[in-house]
């Protein structure tokens, strides 16, 4: 079985023992090889993992933060608009009040001059008539106590034609009614008019 030679044992099967232990080891060493490197590859996708997870619940944490601030925004805007909103409405409500309290008025109305003092109220309206213009005076004087007459001349003496007088006393309350002829009413100022004969009676 072992051949003799030289007085020596030969082992003819070394070289195969030999080759073999060579190529186990090169597959133990690439085994280990491969295992280190599955181990790389763990950690680095628990790493990667680890990372995502991590972006993701940033990412997660930012979009509730973004729609916390939305929601904030909107609800700062409502309870902007509603406060504007009842400012309005006051406003409008205290328009209404005046409107209803105070009434419509005509241009005469407007025109309406008040002549006020301590026991006494006289009112000058001045408004345009068939034929011409008519001043209406009112008063809570005695007849006499009204300088009627200091009226008729300012009107005279302007050059206005008076075409009647009309004095009537009804309530504790004078009203005198005078129509002066006007042709051009565009010739004359009912404004002014107005405010001259207040004048003439304030001044009397």
């Amino acid at each position: 079985m072992f051949p003799l030679q030289s007085n020596s044992l030969v082992f003819d099967d070394i070289p195969l023992f030999l080759e073999q232990d060579n190529v186990l080891e090169d597959l133990l060493a690439d085994c280990a090889a491969l295992e280190g490197n599955e181990h790389t590859a763990d950690q680095v996708g628990v790493g990667k993992s680890a990372s995502s997870a991590g972006g993701v619940q940033e990412n997660k944490d930012e979009g509730k933060r973004a729609i916390s601030d939305h929601v904030d925004q909107a609800v700062n805007y409502i309870k902007h608009m509603q406060k504007k909103i009842g400012e309005m409405k006051m406003r409008r409500d205290k328009l209404k009040r005046l409107s209803n309290s105070s009434g419509p008025t005509s241009d005469a109305e407007e025109r309406n001059s008040d002549i006020s003092g301590s026991s006494n109220c006289i009112s000058v309206n001045v408004d345009v008539c068939q034929g011409g213009v008519e001043i209406l005076i009112s008063s809570s004087l005695n007849e006499g106590n009204l300088p009627l007459s200091k009226v008729l001349e300012d009107l005279l003496g302007r050059g206005l034609n008076v075409l009647s007088c009309v004095s009537t006393r009804a309530d504790g309350q004078s009203v005198h009614k005078i129509q002066i002829e006007v042709n051009d009413l565009k010739s004359i100022d009912l404004a002014e008019l107005q405010d001259r004969l207040a004048n003439v009676i304030k001044q009397a």
